[in-house]
């Protein structure tokens, strides 16, 4: 059979079922539908998904940037918060670009931390954040998991001493 390689962060969130607006409503006008796509009214620029996404992204990157965030760190929160956004999960989404902003401006969270791995048993990994932004320690989970699942036929990682992970 196929290898597996499993990532999951240890926390749940009630509202991951929480119902979405109608588009083109409210606070929802011009967000990014599930699927990757993007309403027809969500038009300023690019006018296709993939330009949208990559303009949204570019910048969250940059807010994160410009508050004491590492281009390390800034670019794998950015593509994971318009993933959020795009997959329909909005209070984990751009929404959270402010707080993450202020929250690695105050410190509480190290916006140059460097994750670091360590393989634990066989097929076991544990990920040390650093009391950074999750992502990174995730990208650097799944990368790790892959060979690992590989060679072994399953592989599991658990990441800690990071912020919030939501999604």
């Amino acid at each position: 059979g196929q290898p597996i390689a499993v990532a999951a962060p240890f926390e749940h969130h009630h509202d991951q079922e929480r119902p979405r607006a109608r588009p083109g409503r409210g606070r929802d006008r011009g967000r990014f539908e599930s699927g990757g796509g993007v309403r027809r009214d969500a038009g300023q620029g690019s006018g296709d998904a993939a330009g949208a996404r990559a303009e949204a992204e570019a910048l969250a990157r940059q807010a994160l940037l410009s508050s004491r965030t590492s281009a390390e760190s800034a670019g794998p929160t950015a593509r994971a918060l318009v993933a959020a956004e795009a997959d329909g999960q909005a209070g984990h989404g751009l929404s959270r670009v402010p707080s993450y902003a202020i929250q690695s401006r105050a410190g509480k969270v190290n916006g140059f931390a460097t994750p670091t791995v360590e393989r634990v048993a066989g097929a076991a990994l544990r990920v040390d954040a650093a009391f950074g932004f999750a992502y990174p320690a995730i990208e650097l989970a799944i990368d790790t998991l892959a060979p690992l699942a590989k060679e072994n036929g399953i592989a599991v990682a658990a990441i800690h001493r990071s912020h919030h992970f939501g999604q």
